[in-house]
């Protein structure tokens, strides 16, 4: 798992009781796969998760520059911008 229920501070703060950290934790089961298989197509998700380290860190460089902050032009005036593929 790449988000934990740790990574819910600041902007991203939840509301939780003493409860609900079981569901968190389920919610992030069910979902962070999907969203990234979504963001990766399947193959390349396979790739990703192949390429993960110990520690859930891409070792390839072109993992790496998705899974870090980046900002690209990518047409006259248009910018894509990713805080990391956390976010």
């Amino acid at each position: 798992m790449f988000v934990t229920i740790n990574d819910f501070t600041g902007k991203y703060e939840l509301h939780t009781g003493m409860y609900d950290t079981a569901k968190l934790l389920d919610y992030i089961s069910i979902y962070e796969q999907r969203y990234l298989v979504e963001l990766f197509g399947a193959e390349l998700y396979n790739d990703f998760v192949a390429d993960l380290d110990v520690n859930n860190i891409p070792q390839s460089p072109n993992f790496l520059y998705v899974f870090n902050p980046f900002y690209e032009n990518v047409l006259l005036h248009t910018i894509i911008q990713s805080e990391c593929i956390k976010q």
